[in-house]
């Protein structure tokens, strides 16, 4: 980001809370209090809900390549719930819900580990400034070993996770934005760098109304 920090993204597919049993959902709530307990304020996660009306075929096909249902070996059962759902539709409107933890590093309040420090102070003749890659590839894998410990944490409670990479971030990102500002701006949307570096030359702000 442009003061400095990062962040990374950790999708969590939802589970149906209400379909739980009495002991699952009793595993559920007290996993989740312990994911709660290990967010540190060094390290503040926010939270990211997209509500997205969207109609039965996506939705299946979505669940379908989600979970990987082909594999489970239980796809004669998911056919008869994707009927079901069809059925549904078509009296009532389908509601996805994405849920994103979206994980802010400071590079403000990183500290560079012991192996590059002492690297620097053992040999004072050979030392260099650390490089942006340096800090960079650090803070890379100390944020990937916090989400991590929530993935493992998650898992235990059956709410499968993952890290997403830039691809897919642009992505979520792009599905936040408004979609009629995103229509009526497309072209700069799509050729936002392009836009960013003649604003650059021009000393102009890089956006449009």
């Amino acid at each position: 980001m442009k003061n400095g920090s990062y962040r990374m993204c950790l999708e969590i597919f939802p589970a149906n809370f209400g379909l739980m049993d009495e002991e699952e959902k009793k595993r559920a709530v007290t996993g989740f209090e312990q994911v709660l307990r290990e967010i540190d304020v060094k390290y503040p996660l926010r939270v990211l809900v997209q509500t997205r009306k969207t109609n039965a075929d996506d939705y299946i096909d979505q669940l379908e390549h989600t979970y990987s249902i082909r594999g489970l070996g239980t796809y004669d059962l998911f056919e008869k719930y994707a009927d079901f759902i069809k059925d549904v539709s078509k009296d009532y409107e389908i509601i996805t819900k994405k849920f994103y933890l979206i994980l802010e590093f400071s590079e403000l309040k990183y500290t560079l580990s012991k192996d590059i420090v002492s690297r620097e102070e053992k040999d004072v003749k050979k030392r260099r400034s650390i490089t942006e890659q340096e800090i960079f590839q650090e803070a890379r894998q100390s944020m990937i070993s916090i989400l991590t410990t929530f993935k493992s944490q998650l898992q235990a409670i059956n709410l499968k996770t993952k890290i997403l990479e830039t691809e897919e971030i642009i992505r979520v990102m792009m599905d936040y934005l408004d979609e009629e500002k995103f229509q009526n701006n497309r072209q700069f949307y799509e050729h936002i760098e392009d836009f960013r570096k003649k604003a650059a030359e021009q000393t102009l702000p890089g956006y449009v109304s």
